[in-house]
C-alpha cells in the first residue's frame, strides 16, 4: 500500500474563497508525476482528481476548523479512502469525534442514529450534531428470514453479512459478526464536550446509547475578511481591520 500513495512534494497549497458559494478553491502543486491526486478534509476523502493533470479542488462550505491533506495515488486508489494509512501527524485531527455505533436488526427500518453534544457548555443541546438513517437502502439487514437460507457462512442465513474478523465481533444473530457505522463530527468550541448517542424510531420512540466526555483544542476560523484601514507614511505603520 505505502508503494501506492505519497503525501511528499506536494506543495503551495492555497485556499482561494468562491464568490458567493461560501466554498473554496483548494489549489497545489504537485511534482509527482503520473500520479491521481485526492483530497482530505478532516481525515474523510472528499475528492478526487479525474486527470494526472488536475490541481485544484472545490470544497464546500465549512462552518468547523478544517484539516487539509493531499494525497498523490496511483489511479486504481483514487476513489478509495486510504485515511488510516496516512502518517500519524495528519490523520484526523483530535477535534473531529468518532462514534462507533453497531447497527443491529433490532432497530426497525427508518431508526435513526443521533450524536447529541452539548458545545462544551456542560448542558446538552436539543438539536443533534450528526444524524444518520441506521438502514439506508444499500445496507443489507440479513435478519432472520430476511435472507435467502442458509446462503450465508457456515449455512447461516446472511450473504450480506461481514465476513470473520470484520465489524463488531459476535454482536449480531446468533453470535455472529455485525455491521459498525462510523459518525465523524467536527467540534469547533475549545473545551471538553459531552457526547452521546441516542436512537431515534419512526414512532420517535428514543433510546440513549453510551455517553462519553472529551477534551478539544481547534484552531480558529480563518478571517473572513482583511482590510487595510490607514497608514502612516512617516511611521511606516500599516493598520489592518481583521473580521
Amino acid at each position: 500500500m505505502t508503494n501506492n500513495f505519497t503525501v511528499e512534494n506536494i506543495t503551495h497549497l492555497r485556499a482561494a474563497p468562491l464568490e458567493g458559494s461560501g466554498g473554496w478553491r483548494i489549489s497545489f502543486a504537485s511534482a509527482n508525476t503520473g500520479m491521481y491526486h485526492q483530497m482530505y478534509a478532516n481525515g474523510e476523502l472528499v475528492a478526487h482528481s479525474d486527470t494526472i493533470e488536475q490541481r485544484d479542488f472545490l470544497l464546500d462550505s465549512e462552518v468547523c476548523p478544517c484539516q487539509i491533506v493531499i494525497t498523490a495515488v496511483d489511479e486504481a486508489l483514487r476513489s478509495i479512502d486510504i485515511s488510516e494509512y496516512l502518517p500519524g501527524a495528519i490523520k484526523k485531527p483530535d477535534w473531529v469525534y468518532e462514534a462507533l455505533f453497531v447497527r443491529s436488526i433490532k432497530h426497525p427500518a427508518g431508526s435513526k442514529v443521533a450524536l447529541i453534544g452539548d458545545h462544551a457548555t456542560g448542558q446538552f443541546d436539543s438539536a443533534s450534531l450528526c444524524q444518520r438513517e441506521i438502514w439506508p437502502q444499500w445496507a443489507v439487514r440479513w435478519g432472520w428470514g430476511e435472507d435467502p437460507f442458509g446462503r450465508g457462512g457456515l449455512g447461516f442465513d446472511g450473504t450480506g453479512a461481514p465476513g470473520l474478523g470484520k465489524g463488531a465481533f459476535g454482536a449480531g444473530l446468533f453470535g455472529m459478526n455485525t455491521d459498525v457505522m462510523i459518525i465523524a463530527v467536527p467540534l469547533k468550541e475549545q473545551g471538553t464536550h459531552q457526547l452521546k448517542l441516542r436512537t431515534i424510531s419512526q414512532d420517535n420512540q428514543q433510546e440513549q446509547i453510551g455517553l462519553d466526555s472529551v477534551t478539544v483544542w481547534p484552531p480558529p476560523q480563518p478571517p473572513s475578511s482583511l482590510e487595510i484601514t490607514a497608514y502612516d507614511s512617516e511611521t511606516g505603520t500599516l493598520t489592518l481591520q481583521i473580521t
